[in-house]
């Protein structure tokens, strides 16, 4: 009886998809450059992507004169 349990829940798995979550963006950035009055496009990621897509902005900025604000939500 454990058997025939064992197949039949086995089975009835089979036909549903994986319900792990979805890797869905959890976090955007909203950048905004302080001179130009610049909008950059949404950044939308993992919290660790976004977190490290704003330190690239700002670092890259910095050498080049520009100066970004970033807002997380």
């Amino acid at each position: 009886m454990k058997k025939i349990f064992l197949v039949v829940i086995l089975s009835i798995m089979a036909f549903f998809p994986d319900c792990k979550k979805t890797d869905l963006p959890h976090v955007c950035a909203t950048c905004i450059e302080a001179h130009s009055h610049y909008t950059a496009a949404d950044y939308c990621g993992a919290g660790a992507d976004v977190d490290a897509y704003i330190k690239n902005l700002i670092d890259q900025g910095n050498k080049v004169g520009e100066s970004w604000s970033c807002t997380k939500h």
